[in-house]
């Protein structure tokens, strides 16, 4: 994406989906797509992995606690054990993208 393009958020998605993918409404396909990230949400909490064959795919990654720096004063700090969710691309699209 150059610099000088907004981000596309979920308004911008659906009106796409509408244009391109003959949804009746804006409202519909924001039910299509809070449905979809619902499902991907709820499966990510329970510890599923997702995989979209040629998109990519989504997991949780647990970050065990550890020992860090403050950086403004340089003393020792614990940072707390946390969950990330990490999403790679498939290949079909990196290709896509790098086309």
């Amino acid at each position: 994406m150059s610099d000088n393009k907004k981000p596309m958020g979920k308004t911008d998605l659906a009106k796409n989906l509408v244009e391109t993918n003959h949804y009746a409404s804006v409202k519909e396909a924001t039910k299509a797509i809070d449905s979809v990230f619902g499902c991907i949400e709820t499966n990510l909490q329970q510890g599923n992995k997702i995989t979209l064959t040629g998109f990519g795919n989504f997991e949780v990654k647990h970050r065990p606690e550890r020992q860090g720096t403050n950086p403004s004063n340089g003393k020792p700090i614990i940072i707390k054990a946390s969950n990330s969710v990490n999403f790679k691309a498939g290949k079909t699209l990196k290709e896509r993208v790098n086309q």
